[in-house]
């Protein structure tokens, strides 16, 4: 499965289909983030023309189509930029909307009735690129102001305790192994990657 401008690609051998506006249930062609569960697909659009009111994230079984739209009061965040599936099999998103105020935070699908909620968590700020769960069962969101790192309370992770370059984090890794984090980050080079453990940062 690939995710394009143009829409989802499914490559069977020699086989490719595209689902697209036109063919399916997505209302945009942009995909961001494609996730696995079993054979279901979750998958994350982004709008580039915040006056679109479709996008969200979409289920798809290979025949049915289901649109959850991240929301809170007065305002849709269309644009998904993180899909996480934690171990209780519930998903967290990460969806922003292009116009101010920005970022949308971070919302919930409950695994129990597939119902989506938005979450209040103490993030540096609501604009989120990035989810991922360690080894520990920490969560950490990269936001564009730094990390924040959930366990029982939340901690945030910026240039003003710790060597950051920028705040602005475009994507992290963790090694299940050895649970050192691998991230980019938007700073004086274009990616600087970086590990963390805990109480030291070191630029690779």
């Amino acid at each position: 499965w690939i995710g394009t401008t143009e829409g989802l690609v499914k490559k069977e051998g020699f086989n490719w289909t595209t689902y697209n506006t036109s063919n399916s249930g997505l209302t945009i062609n942009n995909i961001s983030v494609i996730k696995m569960d079993g054979n279901i697909k979750w998958i994350g659009v982004i709008s580039g023309n915040y006056q679109n009111p479709n996008g969200g994230v979409f289920w798809f079984d290979d025949v049915n189509w289901t649109n959850f739209m991240p929301s809170r009061p007065n305002r849709n965040y269309n644009s998904v930029y993180s899909i996480l599936i934690d171990n209780n099999n519930n998903k967290w998103i990460a969806a922003n909307y292009f116009d101010p105020p920005y970022g949308g935070g971070l919302f919930l699908i409950d695994s129990l009735d597939n119902s989506i909620q938005a979450l209040n968590i103490n993030l540096p700020w609501d604009w989120v690129n990035e989810i991922y769960i360690d080894s520990q069962n920490i969560k950490w969101f990269g936001t564009n102001y730094g990390f924040a790192k959930q366990d029982q309370t939340t901690e945030t992770i910026e240039i003003s305790n710790s060597k950051f370059g920028h705040n602005q984090i475009l994507g992290l890794q963790i090694d299940r192994q050895t649970n050192k984090k691998y991230f980019s980050s938007y700073g004086d080079i274009p990616l600087s990657g970086m590990s963390i453990d805990p109480g030291f940062f070191s630029i690779l």
